[in-house]
């Protein structure tokens, strides 16, 4: 038998790691299973999810001189190591189905069954070797992706709309997002020494699961961008993600161009009023009629009970002479300025018809666009 011993920090770090945000719908038993493999003094645990492989290295405290690979199932390992002593040191010992969980604390011993390691295929397998690479610094990749990804559809039909889009080109990267009522889109400076020029989509799970990595990763982060699959790499975690298949539509054809009319407001005070209108908004649509003018923004809620909430406000500055009113959906407006960083919102219109592009005043990159809806 064959004994792993890691300090328990380090293998519950490596767990949250390769946990996924979302879970896999009608999952088999070997979906269940994460897979380790350990030699000399590294160990290496791999989880697939249905769009991704999430990867995490990590030392253990002795060597083990020939490779051993075996599978465990990871919510009850998480359970198990999660109940132990924080200062303990844990120890796996391999069996040839079942393997011994034990920790140093205690005399608690858990007996687990595995899987073999040929009945966990990897996507690492199918990822081509020719990658075009290129580099970010995660608090960077963090906060564009932050600033993206709420836009994205949630099982749209159009399955293209069910991810965010990566987009690089010269030493710009792009990140866009879009449901068909809303869009976020991001561009960023970035480390392209390789010239890559790539347009792909991620599934919105595995931008979510990149962003939980980076943030508990701070650093340089890779990206490798090859014909079927973008490999992401921080510090000892590695996201290999599948690549969705389709056109992402072209944000500059949604972007309002002809918006000449601007309205500044203050995000802190356009939060609360839109957060007060919701109460009493329509739930099903969430809708409200915003009524623009030279010096006041006033918001109108109404919902099927002729309940009503009124809001307004001073704005700080705005082009209008006379009052421009439309309808839009509270929720969408209110994370497209919560994407903002910054305490003023810019709102650029052109009529109750036409959608409002959302501008940050020193984040000349940010943009997002929130279509008009009719009450």
């Amino acid at each position: 038998m064959t004994k792993l011993k890691i300090s328990h920090k380090e293998l519950s770090n490596a767990i949250k790691a390769v946990t996924p945000s979302k879970k896999i719908k009608n999952p088999t038993e070997i979906d269940l299973q994460v897979l380790i493999r350990a030699l000399d003094t590294k160990m290496k645990l791999t989880y697939r999810t249905e769009d991704a492989e999430l990867t995490q290295v990590i030392d253990m405290e002795d060597s083990v001189p020939e490779k051993v690979a075996f599978t465990l199932p990871l919510k009850k390992l998480a359970d198990l190591v999660g109940g132990m002593p924080s200062d303990s040191t844990v120890t796996i010992t391999k069996g040839d189905e079942k393997h011994i969980l034990s920790c140093s604390k205690n005399r608690s011993r858990y007996t687990m069954v595995g899987h073999k390691p040929s009945a966990f295929p990897l996507i690492g397998d199918d990822v081509s070797k020719k990658q075009s690479v290129m580099k970010i610094q995660s608090e960077d990749l963090i906060r564009t992706i932050k600033a993206v990804k709420y836009a994205a559809a949630n099982q749209d039909v159009r399955y293209y709309l069910n991810g965010v889009s990566f987009k690089v080109s010269n030493d710009v990267l792009q990140l866009t997002a879009t449901d068909g009522h809303r869009l976020a889109d991001c561009k960023i400076s970035v480390d392209n020494t390789d010239n890559v020029n790539a347009n792909v989509i991620l599934a919105t799970s595995t931008v979510n699961d990149v962003q939980t990595i980076m943030e508990d990763n701070h650093g340089e982060v890779t990206l490798s961008f090859s014909s079927n699959h973008l490999v992401v790499n921080v510090e000892d975690t590695t996201v290999i993600a599948k690549l969705i298949d389709g056109m992402f539509p072209d944000c500059e054809r949604v972007i309002p161009r002809d918006n000449e009319i601007r309205v500044v407001v203050d995000k802190t005070q356009l939060k609360s009023s839109l957060k007060q209108a919701k109460v009493l908004s329509n739930e099903k649509f969430n809708g409200a009629k915003f009524i623009f003018g030279p010096d006041i923004l006033q918001i109108i809620a109404t919902n099927p009970t002729q309940e009503e909430a009124t809001e307004e406000f001073e704005v700080l500055s705005s082009d209008l002479i006379h009052q421009l009113s439309l309808g839009m959906n509270i929720t969408y407006l209110a994370q497209a300025i919560n994407s903002i960083p910054d305490d003023h919102i810019v709102m650029t219109l052109r009529d109750g018809t036409t959608s409002v592009l959302i501008t940050s005043p020193n984040c000349e990159g940010l943009r997002a666009v929130v279509m008009p809806m009719r009450l």
